[in-house]
């Protein structure tokens, strides 16, 4: 992983660019098995919460592609 981040931001920003991305990676998977947690327990449904963890893959999916 931080082979690739070290080719993805410029020279100048490097280190600013991979501690803010690893920071927000580590928030978010810090905070989904709360987050998706509880709205099992409010009775949502598991369908629901895989419908969302789709669509924000494919999201991802699709601007990973239009990147250069």
């Amino acid at each position: 992983f931080l082979v690739y981040c070290n080719e993805i931001f410029p020279t100048q920003v490097r280190g600013l660019g991979i501690g803010i991305s690893s920071a927000i990676g580590t928030m978010a998977s810090t905070s989904s098995p709360y987050i998706f947690g509880s709205r099992v327990q409010t009775n949502h449904g598991t369908s629901n919460i895989m419908i969302v963890l789709s669509v924000i893959s494919l999201i991802s999916a699709i601007i990973q592609y239009k990147l250069p």
